[in-house]
């Protein structure tokens, strides 16, 4: 298992067998100089807790911004099931986490979410915001 000096937000550096940093050839030590405190993780926990990071809940958006993502580029796992859609956009925004557009009746959603995150998921996310957001914000 890899290990990684982390700093709160992203994996400065792989650990080396010699236990400095693998690219940097620096310890700990010089590297909490330039990064402030470092924690050693596997580079798992460190993948998830970036792209744990990079998710977000989700955003109303017009039309138009929704028609613009889904025409940009060949959508990703796009899924329309009459009253709900929804599609990623196919570039990775972190690690596995997406541009991921929903559509429930005629409101519209962005957020950033895992690929591994289906359309039902998706639609349940939005579902719950709804019921705490039910009118369109203006």
């Amino acid at each position: 298992m890899e290990t990684v000096f982390f700093d709160g937000r992203t994996a400065v550096d792989l650990v080396g067998p010699n236990g400095l940093g693998h690219y940097s050839n620096r310890s700990k030590a010089s590297l909490e100089e330039q990064y402030g405190k470092l924690e050693l993780i596997s580079l798992d926990e460190a993948v998830n807790r970036v792209e744990t990071r990079a998710c977000t809940d989700p955003v109303e958006v017009e039309r138009e911004e929704w028609d613009e993502a889904l025409n940009v580029l060949p959508p990703l796992l796009w899924r329309n099931d009459g009253h709900t859609e929804s599609f990623r956009c196919v570039e990775a925004t972190v690690g596995t986490v997406h541009s991921t557009y929903v559509r429930v009746g005629n409101r519209y959603f962005v957020m950033q979410r895992p690929i591994r995150e289906d359309h039902v998921d998706l639609v349940a996310r939005v579902s719950r915001y709804l019921l705490r957001f039910p009118k369109r914000s203006s």
